[in-house]
């Protein structure tokens, strides 16, 4: 999607951290999580939306935000653009390839492909597709 004129974009790479990827966008025993500026917050109470999921058509929680918590989100990204657009090209590169990297490996080892279908409805070799053309991209 083309980006509005002046539109901040990236990661900030001094804050880079890596992600978890969890089954329900959870953290273990809580509720629906939100991360903000690379750190987790909490959904907001009773604000908890639900979406269906084509799979198996039951309910699944995700995070609820107040504006707050929207207008923190575009404050992060602001933030994080001027180091983002201040990295060569190879270095995004790098960036990106090792958050693919990163990816990768989680998905591997939290079954991913499976993952993907319970979520999106995707049949089995369609998502294990996905996976394994996420690590050619980054050879």
């Amino acid at each position: 999607m083309p980006r509005a004129s002046g539109e901040e974009k990236g990661p900030k790479m001094s804050e880079t951290r890596s992600t978890v990827i969890t089954h329900d966008s959870h953290v273990a025993g809580e509720g629906p999580v939100l991360t903000i500026g690379g750190e987790p917050q909490p959904g907001a109470a009773g604000l908890t939306r639900y979406t269906i999921r084509p799979a198996g058509r039951d309910r699944r929680p995700r995070a609820g935000r107040r504006p707050a918590q929207l207008d923190a989100a575009v404050s992060a990204a602001r933030r994080a653009a001027p180091a983002w657009r201040a990295l060569s090209v190879a270095e995004r590169v790098a960036a990106l390839a090792s958050a693919a990297t990163t990816a990768a490996e989680q998905l591997a080892a939290r079954d991913g492909a499976r993952l993907y279908t319970r979520e999106h409805g995707k049949v089995l070799s369609e998502a294990n597709f996905e996976i394994s053309t996420g690590r050619a991209w980054r050879r």
